[in-house]
């Protein structure tokens, strides 16, 4: 379902339950996410040590951008580093960084355990229903900027406890300073 140029990110923001689940469908069949889907099984079946999956550029892309972590590509170094801390050390670097998205990942793939976890059932799951829905927004954003960050603040507001939860995730706090106003200070 595509919006006429010029509707208004309010307009679409509003229709998003009507059409998520359409657009969902259709990304379900489309032939790129597919091949991306087979190709992740794949090459994570092949996978053998943690090496392997940061050499495997389009493996590693796939994983994340499930996460909305592929603009990090070009940091496989660090990504290596805070994945393979065990997410129950407090001292670990995957505790120290601001952003939530590394622990999620770091959480869901167990790399601190070994390469088991990238191959399991579970974690090709999350992969496919995480990329749908990455690629979902990414596409609603391209229509209408803003309308993701909504939709993530607002799925992301329930679980909000403190001030940390907002600054610790780049896209909540975004919406949180320009909604305030605030100066987002680099």
């Amino acid at each position: 379902m595509s919006h006429p140029t010029g509707a208004s990110a309010l307009a679409i923001y509003g229709a998003l339950s009507k059409i998520e689940p359409q657009r969902k469908a259709v990304l379900a069949k489309d032939p790129v996410y597919k091949k991306d889907l087979q190709d992740f099984k794949l090459q994570s079946a092949k996978v053998k040590t943690v090496d392997d999956l940061f050499k495997n550029y389009k493996l590693l892309k796939t994983v994340l951008e499930a996460y909305d972590l592929d603009s990090e590509i070009d940091k496989a170094g660090f990504i290596k580093k805070i994945l393979l801390g065990n997410p129950l050390d407090k001292e670990a670097l995957v505790n120290r960084v601001s952003d939530n998205r590394y622990r999620d990942l770091a959480l869901d793939l167990g790399l601190y355990a070994g390469v088991d976890g990238l191959k399991s059932p579970g974690f090709a799951a999350k992969i496919e229903t995480k990329l749908a829905q990455t690629r979902f927004e990414k596409t609603i954003d391209e229509e209408a900027p803003g309308v993701c960050a909504a939709m993530r603040f607002k799925a992301a507001a329930p679980k909000i406890k403190s001030p940390y939860d907002i600054l610790s995730d780049p896209v909540l706090r975004d919406v949180v300073f320009k909604a305030t106003g605030l100066p987002l200070v680099v």
